[in-house]
This record gives C-alpha cells, sequence and structure tokens, in this order.
C-alpha cells in the first residue's frame, strides 16, 4: 500500500509541474518582412490573459506549456500558436485579403 501512495504523490506532483507556468517572450512580423507589427492582440485562450504588442512588436506573457496563443490584428490574417517549450517566439502574419 506504501508504494501505491508514493506512486500517487510522484504522479500528482508531475503533474503540478507540468502546469507551472513559464514567461513567453516573443516578437511578430509581417510575414515576408522585417517590419514588426505594433498592437498585435495576443490572448492565451486557456487563462484568457489579453496583452498586445509594444511599438516594435515585442510581448511577454506568463503560460503554460501546452497553452495556445491566438494573436489577432486588423489587416492581418488571425495566428495560433501552442506553446512547447520556454523558447522566445518569432511569429509572422500573413497580410490578409481585403475585398472591395
Amino acid at each position: 500500500m506504501t508504494s501505491f501512495r508514493l506512486v500517487l504523490i510522484f504522479l500528482f506532483l508531475s503533474m503540478q509541474l507540468n502546469a507551472q507556468s513559464i514567461d513567453v517572450s516573443g516578437v511578430i512580423f509581417e510575414k515576408g518582412s522585417s517590419i514588426r507589427i505594433s498592437g498585435a492582440q495576443i490572448v492565451n485562450s486557456k487563462n484568457k490573459t489579453l496583452i498586445l504588442t509594444n511599438g516594435m512588436g515585442v510581448f511577454k506573457l506568463s503560460a503554460s506549456i501546452g497553452d495556445t496563443l491566438i494573436i489577432t490584428k486588423e489587416r492581418y490574417a488571425d495566428f495560433q500558436v501552442v506553446i512547447s517549450s520556454d523558447r522566445d517566439l518569432v511569429i509572422q502574419l500573413a497580410k490578409s485579403v481585403q475585398l472591395e
């Protein structure tokens, strides 16, 4: 019975470690160029945290491995990325097609 409890405790602690928040930083560019996109909205779909990129297209937020970030900006196609590590993100947004 004691080893069963140890296994349960180990599993619980493992799940807690996976759920820990990490700082995620990145920069958003216009696809195919070096133009940085300021004012892009970034939402963590899991915890609903919302931030905007700064004037240089840079952002930093707290997330967990497996969280999905949704990036939106007027005149650009929406973009989603799943957090897989604490590495900096470089995201390129494509211009959306404007119908007249």
